[in-house]
């Protein structure tokens, strides 16, 4: 992990924060890790990432965050109220 300092008086070293570090931001989920895809043989709900995309273009699912170009992501307590109204679990 990258250290920094936080002032030229300051010589004390502490490590750069990562997200996990803040205990109430939201947490955020790819689409990777809600439908089954290649790589995602336990998702959160059995359905196909063309599945999920097509429900979130049309609106039917929660909107997703972009934070990059290759990166979008969704709030998981959204998905989870998603799901649970959707399929009653």
């Amino acid at each position: 992990m990258k250290k920094y300092t936080s002032s030229k008086s300051d010589q004390q070293t502490t490590e750069t924060p990562t997200w996990d570090s803040y205990p109430h931001g939201p947490e955020y989920i790819r689409a990777s890790q809600i439908a089954r895809g290649a790589r995602n043989s336990r998702p959160l709900i059995h359905i196909s990432l063309a599945t999920w995309w097509r429900w979130t273009k049309s609106g039917l699912a929660p909107q997703p965050t972009r934070l990059s170009r290759g990166t979008t992501v969704w709030r998981k307590s959204e998905v989870l109220a998603f799901i649970q109204a959707k399929h009653g679990k």
